[in-house]
């Protein structure tokens, strides 16, 4: 049997090992990202906060967004003017939704969430630093206080975020109304209202 020239089209073991590892790996990196919108839209449910979908649709260089009701930045719910500007903040809340985000992609990894993250964490900051009238010290506790809060709702609502990040990589976009759903189909009707 002649030897074919050119590529060759069959892979050897350790290359067909590779690119198992390699999907393995990209389809986990996916779950995660799964995880950490569905952490943040199940907060989100919970707070109150509006949103109009959460999705895994690559965007610049993130996989996976909120995209809130209101303006481009989100909804704003103050105005703080300092001596020089004012800043429009988002809801005091939601940097617990923000921060539940980042908790369940960790809970689900077990490591803690990758850079993309601490983009996240520098606007919680900004926003919390301006929602403190400028306080350092009173950031400080309310961004402890927001932690600590995004912890309670990722331990408490963990089954709905593994169902909402399971329905999230089969669809890959849910709107505010679909996740409510997913929330509140296992209440019984007396706790949902």
């Amino acid at each position: 049997m002649p030897r074919a020239t050119g590529p060759s089209i069959f892979l050897t073991k350790r290359e067909s090992g590779a690119v198992k590892m390699q999907a393995r790996t990209l389809l986990r990196e996916l779950q995660a990202k799964a995880h950490h919108q569905a952490g943040y839209a199940v907060a989100s449910v919970y707070l109150g906060l509006r949103f109009r979908y959460v999705t895994l649709q690559k965007k610049n260089e993130t996989l996976g967004r909120l995209r809130l009701n209101g303006s481009k930045d989100g909804p704003a719910s103050d105005t703080h003017c300092s001596a020089n500007r004012c800043f429009r903040i988002r809801d005091p809340l939601h940097p617990i939704a923000r921060f539940a985000g980042q908790l369940a992609e960790r809970k689900f990894t077990g490591r803690r969430a990758p850079n993309p993250c601490d983009s996240d964490d520098q606007r919680i900051i900004n926003e919390a630093f301006h929602c403190c009238w400028f306080s350092s010290r009173t950031t400080r506790a309310y961004l402890h206080y927001c932690w600590h809060a995004a912890e309670d709702f990722v331990r408490q609502g963990w089954r709905d975020v593994e169902t909402v990040a399971a329905r999230l990589l089969e669809m890959k976009v849910l709107r505010e109304r679909e996740v409510r759903e997913i929330v509140f189909q296992r209440r019984p009707a007396s706790e949902s209202k």
